[in-house]
């Protein structure tokens, strides 16, 4: 299923609330960015995007595949790295190729 997600199913979400999931942990964040990622040579696969998600300071969850959950798309498993802080929040950030 993942091979056929693209960008654009990502793009009108901007904004919008997810849910991490992990066992019976949770942890709620935001679409903050979508976006190709650059140097793309083309082939029959789909481009290389990124997703980026804003949640609280703490917890800050490790590295790893969580389970993604919100309105617009259906349950994804992805894997999924901690980016670091900014003014909002902790940066999670997850790479499609």
């Amino acid at each position: 299923m993942l091979e056929a997600i693209s960008v654009e199913a990502f793009l009108p979400l901007i904004g919008c609330a997810f849910a991490f999931r992990f066992g019976d942990q949770e942890l709620f964040v935001t679409l903050q960015a979508a976006g190709e990622i650059g140097g793309y040579r083309g082939s029959e696969l789909r481009a290389p995007f990124r997703l980026e998600f804003i949640g609280p300071m703490t917890p800050v969850w490790s590295q790893g595949i969580h389970r993604v959950v919100g309105e617009g798309i259906p349950d994804l498993d992805i894997f999924f790295v901690p980016i670091g802080p900014n003014a909002d929040g902790m940066r999670y950030e997850a790479i499609f190729n």
